[in-house]
């Protein structure tokens, strides 16, 4: 697993990444009004694809994705390259499937290696594994702040062990339940098309390993990736005992993005 921060990387490295995504996916970064916001959405879809690419050895900018949805096993060429967050709504999957349109979880065209993508303000996170199904999420705590955040995504049992916490600790223990359970949701390929508050994972302190969804069974990790942050990551649990494959490694610039593995 990789993290970053978009701010540490120079003017040549983002445009060098740039340089490494396809239309579908410079077109979705043209679309950013916010320059941080592009940025972001550029290290990270560039950052997936020069890690892939140690993986397969293969350029960079010659990886394919595509698109797998587990509503309706329908395949096809990324709208939006390896994140694919746009389509885990109810409604994004209701026009996507009407419309044939290329929706799902993103995948390497042609090969079993799993990945993930997730960025929030100044954060980058990335996992792969050659195993087994995985997701990642990070979120900035204020994120998960607003009014009816509770009520919308997290269970009845959640909201109860989120209330028995000290108030100055509610802020990232919220944070902590939502992160791990976008990981599960995103690992499993159902993302946002399945309710949030029907899937109970944990207790904001408590994490049993595996864990035991809805969903399946998943290894899941809180991750460090800064004190303002929450993040997760979420690993399939096959019959042969999968385990998290890695540590978490910071990438600073192109020039570390060797470290680990």
């Amino acid at each position: 697993m990789w993290w970053a921060k978009p701010s540490d990387f120079s003017l040549a490295e983002h445009t060098y990444l740039a340089g490494l995504l396809d239309q579908r996916e410079k077109a979705a970064a043209a679309f950013f009004l916010s320059p941080k916001d592009r940025q972001r959405y550029v290290i990270g879809h560039g950052l997936v694809r020069v890690l892939l690419s140690k993986v397969v050895n293969r350029p960079p900018q010659q990886l394919a994705f595509e698109q797998i949805c587990v509503n309706c096993a329908h395949s096809a060429a990324p709208a939006e390259g390896p994140d694919g967050r746009a389509s885990h709504s109810r409604a994004a999957h209701s026009r996507a499937a009407h419309s044939r349109a290329p929706h799902g979880k993103p995948q390497l065209a042609q090969t079993d290696i799993h990945f993930n993508l997730s960025h929030a303000r100044n954060r980058v996170l990335i996992a792969i594994s050659q195993s087994a199904p995985v997701g990642v999420d990070v979120e900035h705590l204020e994120a998960t702040q607003f009014p009816g955040f509770d009520e919308v995504a997290l269970s009845d049992g959640e909201r109860d062990a989120l209330l028995k916490l000290p108030t100055q600790q509610r802020d990232q223990a919220r944070a902590s339940l939502w992160v791990r359970k976008e990981a599960v949701l995103k690992a499993s390929g159902w993302g946002m098309s399945f309710d949030p508050a029907l899937l109970a994972l944990s207790s904001p302190a408590h994490l049993p390993e595996p864990t035991r969804t809805l969903l399946g069974q998943y290894h899941l990790a809180d991750l460090n990736v800064g004190s303002a942050y929450a993040a997760a990551v979420a690993h399939a649990a096959a019959e042969s005992g999968s385990t998290l494959e890695n540590g978490l490694n910071r990438i600073e610039g192109l020039g570390s993005h060797s470290s680990g593995s």
